[in-house]
């Protein structure tokens, strides 16, 4: 079980939030610090998927694939 990137920018987005913003709170000196992340180019860090957790107000383990499996 990996971690659902594409989840990560929809929450962005939802979110109205900029690649640029993200990567500035994750503490980035620029936006493809973050977009590289999100793209599934480098992995995200514990420490940086609790931050985005608590920047999306989901759970760490929202940010998680299911594998197809439904939570109950």
């Amino acid at each position: 079980m990996g971690i659902n990137i594409s989840k990560l920018k929809e929450l962005r987005k939802a979110k109205g939030l900029s690649l640029a913003y993200v990567s500035d709170f994750l503490g980035f000196s620029t936006q493809q610090g973050y977009y590289y992340k999100e793209a599934g180019l480098r992995g995200i860090s514990a420490e940086e998927l609790g931050k985005l957790a608590t920047l999306y107000g989901v759970s760490v383990e929202a940010l998680y694939k299911d594998d197809g499996q439904q939570a109950s």
